[in-house]
């Protein structure tokens, strides 16, 4: 449980701070803090040019991990909230949901989304 719940809080800034500890113990800490250096700067760069107003509707799609037909959706971690950096709202995220759930087709359908991102799991190729 507490592993699950880091994962769903975890946000860019952790990322970063991971790679960060991850170079230390590889005896990489220049190469590690070049590369954060520039992660962060590219992030810097798109927030600033996210327009005000109000959040683009956005869902993160993939493949359920059990194989079946259902569709998966990021709803927290990571995902979550490099979304809201560039200027994006998830309305599939629910404080009860985690960092991932499965819906329905239907419920794909009937949410307005302004743009659908998917990963290699949704559309596999072969």
């Amino acid at each position: 449980p507490e592993e699950a719940e880091r994962l769903e809080t975890r946000g860019f800034d952790d990322v970063i701070a991971e790679f960060l500890e991850l170079g230390v113990l590889v005896a990489r800490q220049a190469e590690a803090e070049a590369l954060a250096a520039e992660m962060e700067g590219k992030m810097a760069e798109v927030e600033a040019r996210v327009p005000d107003g109000e959040p683009v509707s956005v869902a993160i799609i993939t493949g359920p991990a059990d194989g079946s037909d259902a569709t998966g959706v990021y709803t927290g971690g990571v995902n979550e909230d490099v979304l809201e950096r560039i200027g994006g709202l998830n309305p599939f995220r629910s404080d009860d949901r985690g960092q991932f759930t499965t819906i329905s087709v239907e419920e794909l359908t009937i949410t307005p989304l302004d743009v659908v991102l998917t990963d290699g799991r949704t559309y596999p190729s072969g």
